[in-house]
């Protein structure tokens, strides 16, 4: 059945390009209408979004085991099941319960799971082992209260379904596109004959198109059966930050929605196209070779122009993805009465947002050299925190970490080197491709037409393969972390090397759901100045003596400046 389906898709690839001559193809059709244009770029983005994830499952499966998959993944609901911050701890919650809060005893970590009002203390050999038995098996008990796991096959289907409909609809919309003069001329001799097919070229291209965004939009929701319902109510969790405990599920989304702005906004835009009444949304003569850029012609379609658009709506699709990730490291900061590494984390959005904001609205200054340093800054930090934290790829000599469930270092170090470069894609994918300038007039944001049909896309494409390989390594470590999928089979492709190690201590400072691995319950001795100053650093972040609302308050202040930043750099905005 794939084979069937990607043979189709090869001859509707074919088929469009034999469309049209060395005068107009394809490309033509699509730069003759941006709306158009929009739709076709947003669908074929989150398609691409759909291939990652079964190539992500599938490696996850096929290296690290379907049960680490599920369990990390397919937790269950918040409110039909225990929603907690360990998968491990909701398991194995009233086995240990005591009153006091985060306590070490002997060198052993404690950590608090407040789920209920219940605050259980636990081991952390106990949160590795929770939901599994002897045989490092997954408890059947646990096993059952998972949701049902979505497999790398259907999610390929899936992804072919939406592309061959997006290749038949480009296909339409290209043929109806066509304004050959020599074709015209022959099978339309007559003035009328030559004026309906013009009607038909503004009426019929547009609409393909519009038609296959709606099909899309009823088909994510209804029916709405369990799939789908389930799908959304784990994003209303990151949606609804700071008021959801964060697995890493949570966490984990919440950054792939941070990498998906450019979609957002152009279906942010077709969707306001929509709910105006397509105002504008055949002027295809305006569109034709950009006329509706740098053009002060009141026959420029006013969505085009929209002051709430450019100054409302798409720096939200901006921001509201970087806000959601920010809640959601004071929520954890909040649930384990640490700052760190909640509060490193959250600044690591901070900055992408005040750079991002910049970028909206005072487009004109990207010369700047002070926009210039920040954004290099927030990026090299970006990048920091993806090796050092979210992945713990390298320990204090630079060498590769000795736990590794991938066989091959240069799959590492190769992901390593392409998440670095392409970080600066991810920072660049804020910026609007046009914005209205203090006249009111819409101007391209980078020189040249250029920008909007072959750097626009490229830097989307580049930011979603950039988190599917993020992705890769992140899930590795959060394995190795809480011991998911380390049964007898899988015990023999954990890699360990000859010159082992001991990075002791790191682990307290990854992101999301903070445990302890294998790798770092060996305690080594360390120089007393080392311990000393790692001891001021956790008495810095630990919280615990602090009451519920002085937490509250510190966290809603960090809140309060992310969002007062935003609106001072809004309120002087150098656009309409």
């Amino acid at each position: 059945m794939v084979q069937q389906k990607v043979m189709a898709i090869i001859g509707l690839i074919f088929s469009i390009w034999l469309i049209g001559d060395d005068s107009f193809n394809v490309f033509s059709a699509i730069k003759q209408h941006e709306p158009s244009y929009r739709i076709f770029r947003s669908l074929l983005e989150v398609n691409l979004m759909l291939f990652c994830v079964a190539v992500s499952l599938s490696l996850w499966i096929n290296s690290i085991g379907r049960d680490a998959v599920r369990c990390l993944f397919h937790q269950p609901l918040f409110g039909q099941e225990d929603h907690s911050l360990s998968v491990g701890a909701q398991y194995h919650r009233g086995q240990q319960e005591e009153e006091d809060d985060h306590k070490k005893d002997n060198g052993t970590l404690y950590r608090r799971d407040e789920v209920g009002g219940d605050e259980a203390l636990l081991h952390d050999s106990e949160l590795l082992d929770a939901h599994f038995d002897e045989d490092w098996e997954v408890d059947p008990a646990f096993k059952d209260r998972l949701m049902p796991m979505v497999s790398p096959l259907e999610v390929t289907h899936v992804a072919l379904d939406m592309l061959l409909a997006i290749l038949v609809t480009l296909f339409f919309f290209t043929l109806s596109s066509c304004r050959d003069e020599q074709q015209e001329e022959e099978s339309l001799q007559s003035d009328t004959g030559k004026a309906f097919w013009d009607m038909y070229s503004q009426i019929a291209a547009p609409t393909f198109p519009l038609l296959l965004f709606l099909f899309f939009v009823y088909r994510a929701f209804f029916p709405w059966k369990d799939s789908r319902r389930t799908f959304w109510v784990v994003v209303s969790y990151t949606l609804n930050a700071p008021w959801f405990p964060v697995s890493f599920r949570d966490g984990f989304l919440g950054d792939v929605l941070t990498s998906s702005v450019r979609p957002l906004k152009d279906i942010a835009f077709t969707i306001f196209y929509i709910l105006f009444g397509l105002k504008g949304w055949w002027s295809t003569q305006e569109y034709r070779n950009f006329d509706f850029l740098d053009n002060a012609d009141t026959n420029v379609p006013a969505m085009e122009r929209s002051w709430i658009v450019h100054t409302v709506v798409l720096p939200m699709c901006s921001a509201s993805p970087l806000w959601w990730r920010f809640l959601q490291n004071l929520r954890q900061a909040y649930d384990e009465r640490q700052r760190w590494p909640y509060l490193g984390n959250a600044l690591k959005y901070f900055l992408a947002a005040q750079v991002a904001m910049f970028g909206v609205f005072h487009p004109e200054r990207k010369q700047n050299i002070v926009w210039l340093a920040c954004f290099v800054f927030a990026t090299l930090y970006q990048s920091w925190w993806d090796v050092y934290m979210d992945w713990n790829l390298v320990d204090d000599r630079g060498h590769l970490r000795t736990r590794r469930l991938y066989q091959s270092k240069a799959f590492y170090w190769t992901i390593a080197w392409v998440n670095f470069v392409l970080r600066f894609c991810w920072t660049l994918s804020f910026l609007p491709l046009h914005y209205l300038n203090s006249a009111g007039i819409l101007t391209g944001t980078l020189v040249g037409n250029f920008a909007s049909h072959i750097v626009a896309p490229v830097i989307g494409i580049a930011e979603i393969i950039r988190r599917t390989l993020w992705g890769f390594i992140r899930f590795e470590w959060e394995v190795i972390k809480t011991g998911e999928g380390l049964n007898e089979s899988d015990e023999k492709i954990f890699l360990e090397d000859d010159d082992t190690y001991s990075t002791t201590g790191k682990v307290e400072l990854q992101p999301m759901v903070v445990r302890a691995s294998r790798e770092n319950s060996s305690a080594g001795m360390e120089p007393f100045a080392t311990t000393r100053k790692r001891s001021k650093v956790l008495f810095f972040s630990d919280m615990s003596s602090m009451n519920s609302v002085q937490v509250t308050g510190e966290l809603a202040l960090y809140a309060t400046i992310f969002c007062f930043f935003c609106l001072v750099v809004a309120a002087h905005r150098g656009t309409y």
